[in-house]
C-alpha cells in the first residue's frame, strides 16, 4: 500500500479526506503555528492526537517551540505583509 502525507489541521477536517484516501496508508502531519490563540492550538492538537490514535493513523509532528502565548514570534515573521489584510478581507491573492 503507498503512502501518503496528510497536513491536518484539526480531526473534524481530516475527518472526510481519511475515508477518501481508504487506499493509501495515511501519515498525518502536525505543524500549525498559525492557529491562535494557544488555548485553540492545544485543543486542536489534542483532538487530532486523540483522534490518529483511535484510527491507528501514524503521526508526525512538526513542533513549533518558537510559539509562547501570546504568538509575538509568529507575528513577528508576517508583521508588515500586506497580503495578511487581502486574505482577512477574502480577496485573491496572486503573485503574478
Amino acid at each position: 500500500m503507498e503512502k501518503i502525507l496528510l497536513h491536518t489541521c484539526c480531526a473534524p477536517c481530516s475527518a472526510s479526506t481519511i475515508t477518501l484516501l481508504q487506499e493509501y496508508e495515511i501519515v498525518s502531519l502536525w505543524f500549525n503555528p498559525n492557529i491562535y490563540p494557544l488555548k485553540e492550538h492545544l485543543a486542536r492538537y489534542d483532538t487530532w492526537n486523540k483522534y490518529m490514535d483511535l484510527l491507528n493513523i501514524q503521526k508526525l509532528e512538526i513542533k513549533a517551540d518558537w510559539l509562547d502565548d501570546n504568538y509575538a514570534a509568529f507575528g513577528r515573521v508576517i508583521a508588515g505583509m500586506d497580503i495578511v489584510e487581502d486574505i482577512e478581507k477574502g480577496e485573491v491573492v496572486s503573485d503574478s
